[in-house]
């Protein structure tokens, strides 16, 4: 077994995955507060913290100074720019994580082998699909089920026409809806993005305009895992609907 960051193979490296360590979830931090003259304090939830991976790995060489050349090598490519990278393991490979490699435990050498224990630091907790659930329709409405345990931030592309303060779109996943009032040309798309709260117009150019300012709330509805989600957009006045589509961004906890 090995794993996949940034786009490379463990194997080009001829590293040995001897073990990897993960929670069985991201853990839960809960959030309290002290309740004066009162025993105990008051429930203010949970927060999800971020996760971290160990990958125990074994370096074999024809000499030491192979196995430190290899090691540099290694370095390289895990410290990636400073960037973070995407992290896929061979037994899932249809999962990723977004990770940053941040510690490799000083290297243990033992006649031509080399021991070491990776450390990545997933920020964002969540495993991603690597192949995301999408679904468009030329209609007003989408039902759809997705893959996964937790539930997604999806991203909304509405297209159609608008022309102005008296006309817009409700868009509504399940129980929770956006409506958006203001103009939509035939050229471009209105985009609902869950996962940074943001709205835009998209034009054939690929240029963007902000559509904050439309929005009546800025609460952005979610997908369910493990059940059917309904998407429908109802045109307010004179506006029209010629293309829904949502990419779910399916992911596990």
């Amino acid at each position: 077994m090995g794993f996949t960051f940034a786009g490379v193979h463990s194997d080009q490296y001829g590293i040995k995955v001897l073990n990897i360590t993960r929670p069985l979830s991201p853990r839960l931090q809960a959030q309290t507060v002290k309740r004066p003259g009162r025993a105990g304090v008051a429930d203010m939830g949970v927060e999800v913290e971020e996760l971290q991976i160990s990958i125990d790995i074994l370096l074999i060489g024809e000499s030491l100074h192979e196995i430190r050349q290899r090691v540099r090598q290694i370095g390289a490519w895990l410290r990636n720019g400073e960037e973070k990278g995407t992290l896929v393991i061979d037994d899932e490979p249809d999962k990723m994580m977004t990770v940053r490699w941040v510690e490799l435990a000083e290297l243990e050498e033992v006649a031509l082998t080399g021991r070491a224990t990776l450390t990545f630091l997933a920020p964002d907790p969540l495993a991603y699909a690597v192949e995301d659930d999408a679904f468009t329709s030329a209609g007003e409405e989408i039902r759809f089920q997705r893959k996964g345990t937790a539930p997604s931030r999806p991203l909304i592309e509405l297209g159609g026409e608008a022309s102005g303060a008296e006309s817009g779109f409700v868009v509504k996943l399940n129980d929770q809806s956006l409506t958006y009032t203001g103009s939509l040309a035939s050229t471009e798309q209105l985009v609902l993005d869950s996962e940074y709260k943001t709205a835009y117009l998209r034009r054939e150019d690929g240029s963007r305009e902000s559509a904050l300012n439309g929005l009546e709330s800025l609460v952005f509805p979610l997908t369910r895992p493990g059940e059917e989600n309904v998407l429908t957009v109802t045109p307010v006045g004179t506006a029209t609907v010629n293309r829904l589509h949502i990419q779910c961004r399916s992911c596990w906890y």
